[in-house]
């Protein structure tokens, strides 16, 4: 059998927030098999706006670093409806050279609620000095680019081992 595709000329007020049920039938004469002449479906409609931004590198904090570190942040749902889903991204430089790129979804976000997620990946940051993180949401029709993301600067101690004095023994002579 061959399908057409049919668009509905009167317009369906969708303006409050809901769920709508819809239910589509034919009625064709002489149809031998009419258990499928019906389909329904269900739509849900929210007008909340949607806006999430990253709002700290929780971590790793300033330290002795190793090749293995787990990135941290802290993400925030600005908006008025829960967000599921949330798409998050990290880039971790090091002079100026992206040193690693990350990536994760955050399941669910609270409105109003801030929330923090550890990207799955190791990074390796031991090399001592300052690596620049920068993080951002990337959440589809987001109200507010303005707040997706948040740039800090980490600090890898470095070792530097010396000797500053000898104690003992000291340059004074006994005699005995």
């Amino acid at each position: 059998g061959d399908t057409i595709q049919y668009t509905f000329t009167t317009p369906v007020d969708l303006s409050k927030e809901a769920t709508y049920s819809f239910t589509v039938s034919i009625d064709v004469e002489g149809d031998i098999y009419a258990e499928d002449n019906s389909k329904n479906t269900n739509v849900a409609c929210t007008y909340k706006p949607m806006d999430a931004g990253v709002t700290a590198i929780v971590g790793p904090t300033n330290r002795l670093m190793t090749n293995s570190e787990y990135l941290v942040i802290a993400v925030k749902n600005y908006g008025e409806g829960i967000i599921y889903d949330v798409p998050v991204s990290a880039t971790i430089s090091k002079n100026e050279n992206a040193i690693a790129t990350l990536s994760g979804s955050i399941s669910e976000i609270l409105a109003g609620e801030t929330v923090e997620y550890t990207f799955t990946n190791p990074i390796d940051i031991e090399i001592g000095g300052f690596y620049d993180v920068s993080a951002r949401t990337e959440l589809n029709n987001d109200i507010d680019h303005e707040n997706d993301e948040f740039t800090d600067r980490i600090y890898s101690y470095m070792i530097d081992c010396g000797i500053e004095s000898i104690i003992s023994p000291s340059n004074t002579v006994v005699e005995g």
